[in-house]
């Protein structure tokens, strides 16, 4: 399956552990931005480890072929918003959820639409090269 996405604005690839400064710049900085369509974080989990587990799942999500965890990563190498498919069914239903968060500094730029976009030309994509899936359903919060 291919890991990289390119966009007019930026490219979507997997996230790695390079990524860690990055993922932690922009939730700190997107912080009230993102808090009330996120899940709520334990109390003392730093945005450093909240980053470690979500690379961990991201990893064995990728290798089962249950979860694609992208980021959106700018020219100068910010990233700009974190793009997922996860629980990825097979089967007949052939199915995925899409999640999609961008950084504050990063809104009303098309971002969003570009990302979005890619994501589900991945997902469409006949096997090898995509998921083959058959269907996304988006998981929108509508006062967001």
């Amino acid at each position: 399956m291919i890991d990289r996405i390119q966009t007019p604005l930026f490219d979507l690839r997997r996230l790695r552990s390079i990524d860690r400064d990055e993922y932690v710049r922009i939730h700190t900085l997107s912080r009230e931005h993102f808090e009330p369509w996120m899940p709520a974080r334990t109390p003392g989990l730093s945005f450093e480890r909240l980053f470690e587990r979500e690379l961990e799942h991201a990893e064995a999500g990728w290798g089962a072929g249950t979860e694609a965890r992208m980021v959106a990563v700018l020219p100068d190498g910010r990233l700009a918003g974190i793009f997922t498919l996860s629980q990825i069914a097979r089967g007949p239903f052939q199915n995925a959820y899409a999640g999609w968060r961008v950084a504050v500094d990063q809104i009303r730029r098309g971002i969003a639409t570009l990302g979005v976009t890619a994501l589900l030309d991945l997902a469409f994509a006949p096997q090898p090269l995509g998921l083959g899936l058959h269907r996304v359903q988006a998981n929108i919060i509508p006062t967001n």
